[in-house]
């Protein structure tokens, strides 16, 4: 079972159950329209180290990185 993300500044928190391969994960995530991330939403990627997303507007004006980590 996965909860919904905890999402606080700049960090990603998702919570995973009992069980769950995190090494081998291939995370989706909705952007706003226009803006980009790398690496690529749908990336596999071993998530048993907090792994690091940058978010570009669409404008490229803007960028921030953020930590995701799962959580068993």
């Amino acid at each position: 079972m996965t909860t919904s993300p905890i999402i606080n500044n700049n960090s990603i928190t998702i919570f995973v159950g009992p069980g769950t391969d995190i090494s081998e994960l291939t995370p989706e995530f909705t952007l706003t329209p226009g803006a980009t991330i790398s690496p690529a939403s749908g990336t596999e990627r071993d998530f048993t180290t907090p792994q690091f997303y940058t978010v570009t507007s669409e404008d490229g004006n803007w960028k921030k990185e953020y930590q995701v980590t799962y959580i068993i």
